[in-house]
Formats: C-alpha cells, structure tokens, sequence
C-alpha cells in the first residue's frame, strides 16, 4: 500500500508541535495543510533528518523545571497548537 501524499502546507496557517514520538501521528499531521513540528527526545533527530520532518530535541525528563522555556520558544516558532503524546507532556 503506498504511503499517502504529503498536504502542501498553508503559510497562512498556523504551526502544530507534536510533543513526543508517534510514526502514525507524524504521518497524520504531514497528510493536514498546516505546517509542523515534532518536538521529541535526541533518538529522534536523525529519523527526522532522514525523512524531511520538522524536528526539535526536547529533554522530556525535566519538563515541569522548562516548561516556559519550550512554550516561548514554540511561540516564537509560530506554533499555535500544541498536542501531547508523552503522559508527562500533558500538565
């Protein structure tokens, strides 16, 4: 079964970040018309580079400690939507 075509993004659209690892939900978010980013831990960084996905390493362990940190910088990275795949990514 091929794998189904990537959407062309839609720069008047805002950005969604993926917080944590999921292949399905990767492909689902690259299938939708708006632009994206996989915020995951450093094991992900050269599957992402492979296969052209927006990537950006987050340490997940001490996510309480920086939680402003990544949300200012998910900001400034135009993303206004975020979704949590990591249970300690939900607070």
């Amino acid at each position: 079964m091929p794998k189904p075509e990537s959407a062309t993004k839609d720069p008047n659209k805002g950005c969604v970040a993926l917080l944590g690892w999921s292949l399905n939900a990767v492909e689902a978010l690259d299938r939708f018309d708006r632009r994206y980013v996989v915020v995951a831990p450093d094991w992900a960084e050269e599957y992402c580079a492979e296969h052209d996905i927006p990537y950006l390493r987050w340490n997940f362990e001490r996510l309480n400690d920086r939680s402003m940190e990544i949300a200012e910088l998910l900001q400034d990275r135009g993303v206004d939507v975020a979704i949590p795949l990591f249970e300690e990514t939900v607070e």
